[in-house]
């Protein structure tokens, strides 16, 4: 029997997925790498066609809900999808958090579905039996109320407003390079969280996983790139990577 042919016939009917990328590069890169390592696949063509717009003059998203110009953040994000349907995506996600914002009115009309990253994190809760979550996120993420909305059901537990400031200076530190900064900081934040009683930790930024990916939690990790890249794995028609109970492949 002929492989190429068997691989043709499993890829049909798959969507090709477009992501609204460059919030951060960094980020961008890593949720391409979990789309990979997320899709169980023996061979190149087994994967997702995959089309990125990696758009990194899309305006601070912090910055937009601060003041008052998510309009302007919005209109970016709309031109990028539409980029992305013209090229023949037919499934699109965002692997940011804080641009979720604004995420009813980027989807409004589009042609073709849009996975929410927000949305897709309160399944992962749900399923999990974590009853006492802490939230890391960006300072906009946080008083934008996004996940607090969400998760309204949930006994959420949230940083001060020093912890807050503390995560969005270690995001900025991702976006600059200066990883192992970002490390210490975000660790000291999620050992205060842990001792006041969480029993999870949403990373609610994409960034956060390129300082603390790998690294020891004493709780659950509830990684929103990663479940986000196994929701586009799913929904585009490919076949998922399956873990055992200890979370290995």
């Amino acid at each position: 029997m002929n492989k190429s042919n068997d691989v043709g016939n499993t890829c049909q009917g798959r969507k090709i997925l477009g992501v609204i990328g460059g919030m951060g590069p960094m980020a961008t890169a890593l949720f391409y790498r979990m789309l990979v390592s997320e899709t169980k696949a023996v061979c190149d063509q087994e994967h997702l066609h995959v089309i990125i717009d990696g758009d990194s003059t899309i305006p601070d998203r912090t910055w937009a809900i601060e003041s008052q110009h998510t309009e302007v953040l919005c209109g970016s994000l709309k031109k990028s999808a539409h980029r992305l349907i013209r090229a023949g995506a037919e499934l699109l996600v965002m692997p940011c958090n804080t641009a979720h914002v604004v995420y009813n009115e980027v989807v409004e009309n589009l042609p073709v579905p849009f996975l929410n990253i927000v949305t897709e994190t309160r399944k992962e809760l749900a399923l999990s039996g974590c009853t006492r979550p802490c939230l890391l996120a960006t300072r906009g993420t946080l008083r934008s109320g996004l996940y607090q909305e969400a998760l309204s059901d949930m006994n959420v537990l949230l940083p001060s407003e020093e912890e807050t400031c503390e995560v969005h200076t270690a995001i900025e530190y991702i976006k600059g390079a200066r990883i192992e900064e970002a490390r210490s900081i975000l660790t000291e934040v999620v050992i205060s969280l842990v001792a006041k009683g969480a029993d999870g930790v949403v990373f609610g930024c994409t960034d956060i996983p390129l300082a603390l990916e790998g690294e020891h939690i004493s709780v659950p990790v509830f990684d929103t790139t990663r479940i986000l890249a196994r929701a586009s794995v799913r929904e585009c028609g490919a076949h998922l990577r399956e873990y055992s109970v200890e979370g290995k492949a």
